[in-house]
This record gives structure tokens, sequence and C-alpha cells, in this order.
């Protein structure tokens, strides 16, 4: 996490700032027995200006000490508050992933109110909601929430462009995005997202635009398409993705298999493909068909929905 280099900077800075004190406390010691052995011979303004120095240099010995505690502190408290939210966090994508939106929810919906201040990772704790949303059928708060995580990462900006991990995040939240607009069957608004994510990706995470993209043009009846955008990414995508991603793009081939003229070598795809979704918990894949019924009607047929 980016947020937690902060803390090793910090530390740095505190490190250099103890130096910077020791050095100024050594170099007011030497001032003061300069200015002592001169007060045997010379007058008192030597003495005087001597002093003022001495002073001066110690007062900021102690400035820099006590910045450096503070910074110490500062980051220690916001090292712990990112490592505790980063489990936080991982133990409920986990939960989600495994199925249980609802328990996730539980995890994040508090936790969002611990990040605000911290955009990267309210971004990354509203992205997992809006899934979680998603998940649980109810695909409106999904784009709300995906849409207040975008709203907390820079865009097009200098600092997005140079920052891969705010690029990723993103692309991420806007290939959810066009997932949710295929369920909706909402076309008119893919295209500027698609152009958005592609800009912000430069080409990095593609294969994160790939099960979005394969939705839209299955929902265009465009299965063709759809099939031979898979078989071009899936081994780049089947590398980088989780598992659980990649089982919903063999689902969505798979789909998109069964609406091409039949033939034998295809139906042994269809077979593969779905021997790789299942077994499955039951309504998993239900978030999908909430406004697909063609698709409903696969789930079905195939025992991955009742």
């Amino acid at each position: 996490m980016s947020e937690a280099k902060s803390e090793f900077k910090a530390s740095k800075l505190f490190f250099l700032l103890i130096f910077l004190g020791i050095l100024v406390a050594i170099v007011a010691g030497s001032s003061s027995n300069s200015g002592g052995s001169q007060s045997s011979t010379g007058s008192s303004a030597p003495k005087i200006l001597s002093g003022l120095i001495f002073g001066l240099l110690g007062l900021a010995a102690g400035f820099l000490a006590g910045v450096a505690l503070i910074l110490w502190f500062v980051s220690k408290s916001t090292g712990m508050a990112v490592v505790n939210w980063l489990d936080r966090y991982n133990k409920a994508v986990h939960i989600l992933n495994a199925g249980d939106a609802d328990a996730a929810l539980e995890i994040l919906t508090p936790l969002l109110e611990t990040v605000r201040k911290r955009p990267q990772s309210c971004a990354l704790t509203l992205q997992a909601i809006g899934t979680a949303h998603f998940k649980k059928g109810d695909p409106v708060t999904a784009i709300d929430k995906l849409e207040e995580g975008l709203q907390m990462l820079p865009a097009k900006t200098g600092r997005l462009i140079r920052r891969s991990d705010l690029r990723e995040i993103r692309v991420h939240t806007l290939a959810r995005m066009i997932e949710l607009n295929a369920v909706l069957n909402s076309p008119e608004l893919t295209p500027a997202l698609f152009e958005e994510a592609r800009e912000t990706d430069a080409g990095e995470n593609s294969q994160s635009l790939l099960l979005a993209e394969a939705l839209c043009l299955c929902r265009k009846n465009e299965f063709n398409k759809a099939d031979d955008l898979i078989r071009r990414h899936w081994r780049v995508a089947a590398g980088r993705q989780i598992e659980t991603y990649m089982r919903a793009v063999r689902l969505v081939w798979a789909y998109a298999l069964t609406q091409l003229p039949p033939a034998p070598e295809r139906e042994q795809e269809i077979v593969k493909l779905l021997g790789g979704v299942h077994p499955c918990k039951p309504g998993e894949f239900d978030h999908y068909t909430g406004r697909w019924p063609e698709l409903k009607a696969f789930l079905v047929k195939h025992g991955l929905s009742s």
C-alpha cells in the first residue's frame, strides 16, 4: 500500500531531524566554549554575542527534536491505522469472494467511516461496497458507491499517470461500472466509460476490462465478437486475475458459445468451460441476470441458478 510508505518516509525524516538536532547542539557547544575562552581576555560584547548564538542554536536543536518526535508519533499512528484497515479490508474481500455479500458489508460499512480522509483506502473500500451491493442484486446502489469511489481518485492528472496503483483502482472501478450497465442494459453509458478506462489504463490492465467488454458484446448479441475477444485475452487474463473473476469469464464465454451455430468442437468447449464454473453456490451468478432473462434461462438450464 502506498499509504504505508509514508510511515517509512516520515521515519527517515525523523532520524534526519534528530541528526540535525545533535549537530546543532554540537555547534552550540563549540560556540559556547569558544565564547568562554574569549571572555577571559576580551570585552563583554563577545560574551553577549556568544550567549545569544548559543541560546538560538539550543532553541533550534530543541525545535528540531520536537518536530521529529511529533512526526514519528503521527507516522506511527498512521501506519497502524493503515495496517488495521488493510487487515479488515482483506478479510471483507475474502468473505465477498466466498459469496457472502451481507457479511462483507457488515465489515466494510463501518470501515468506510475510518478512511474518509485517506482517498486511496476510501476508494478501494467503496469499490468493495459497490461490488457487494451488485452481488446482492442492487445495481443502483452499487453504481452510486462506485461513482463515489471514483470521485476519491484524481482523474486525468499527472499524479494519476505516475501512480500505477491509482490507475489500477480506477480501471477496476470503471470495469465494474461497465458490467453493471451491461446488466441494466444501458448501452448508451458504456462508450464513455470504456474510453475513460482505456485512457487511464494505457494498456497496463486491459485484462481487467475483459469480463465487462464480453458482457457488453453479449448484451448486443455480438456473440462471435465476444468469443473472439475472450480467446485473444484468455491467457493473459488467466495469469493475472483471481479465480472468482475467471469463473465469471468462463460463464460468459460458455453463454456466448451456446448462442452460436452448433458444432461438435464447440459443444466440447462449452462442457469444459462449464466444468470450470461448477461447483458453485446457489445464486452465485444471479446478480448478472436481474434484467437479462436469456442469461437467466442459460443459468437455470445448466444448474447454475434455480
